[in-house]
């Protein structure tokens, strides 16, 4: 209970944004975590992650991203994945592991289409919808206890 104390006595309330009656308070620490991670995005940007079909047929379900930097990178649920055969949102907020190339759990947000635009993806600014991200994760967590797969209702997304 001493850590969190300690924790929430150093933060330190930044400038308020304001928009449409929505009001955010960013908040800030000088305590060091230990946790080093790179943002999807930021990973993209300086060539460190790519992200592809796990094969030339491709799987809706499932993307490969390839991570070589030296830490860990964090991908958002709901965070829109923009290229290769058809546009994808993560199932779930993982870290992949650094210097690995995992197989992630993605849902398609683009009907119609299933063809190659380019060969890897790139992130939108674009995030799924609050409820849209909580039916999908109901979904994920039934799939998990049933199957053990980390697979979305896709009908529903």
């Amino acid at each position: 209970m001493d850590q969190v104390k300690s924790a929430l006595s150093a933060l330190t309330p930044g400038e308020p944004t304001t928009h449409r009656g929505l009001t955010v308070i960013p908040l800030t620490t000088k305590l060091r975590s230990g946790l080093r991670y790179l943002l999807l995005e930021d990973g993209l940007r300086r060539d460190l992650v790519t992200i592809r079909e796990v094969s030339e047929s491709g799987s809706v379900p499932e993307l490969t991203v390839a991570n070589r930097a030296d830490v860990p990178v964090l991908i958002v649920d709901g965070e829109e994945l923009v290229g290769a055969k058809q546009n994808r949102v993560a199932n779930l907020t993982m870290l992949v592991p650094a210097a690995k190339t995992t197989d992630i759990p993605v849902s398609c947000v683009e009907a119609g289409r299933w063809a190659y635009n380019r060969r890897d993806f790139g992130v939108s600014d674009r995030v799924q919808n609050a409820r849209g991200r909580a039916e999908k994760l109901q979904d994920v967590r039934a799939s998990i206890r049933t199957s053990g797969r980390r697979a979305a209702d896709q009908g529903r997304v």
